[in-house]
């Protein structure tokens, strides 16, 4: 009688102990797997913005850096070429 009293309670605990240790590696997996998912989603939408953002803002600089120089260049050479032409014209005339 006390021998199966002490069988029943060894496997009681025994059982506990292990359905907590199964619980704690469960959830523990289910943690970990959860957190990698979610960092791996968060990371890689991140860096889609992020890279997003920097490639408008990279053309946009370079776009208004190009209409800068590229205006200022043919205002140069047609304004060159129009105060030349109106010289000559200028100097044939008188």
């Amino acid at each position: 009688m006390i021998e199966s009293s002490v069988d029943s309670s060894i496997g009681s605990s025994v059982g506990r102990s292990i359905e907590r240790s199964v619980e704690r590696s469960v959830e523990s997996s289910l943690d970990d797997s959860i957190e990698r998912s979610v960092g791996s989603s968060l990371d890689d939408s991140i860096e889609r913005s992020v890279e997003s953002s920097l490639d408008d803002s990279i053309e946009r600089s370079v776009e208004s850096s190009l209409d800068d120089s590229i205006g200022r260049s043919v205002e140069r050479s047609v304004g060159r070429s129009v105060e030349r032409s109106v010289k000559s014209s200028v100097e044939s005339i008188v």
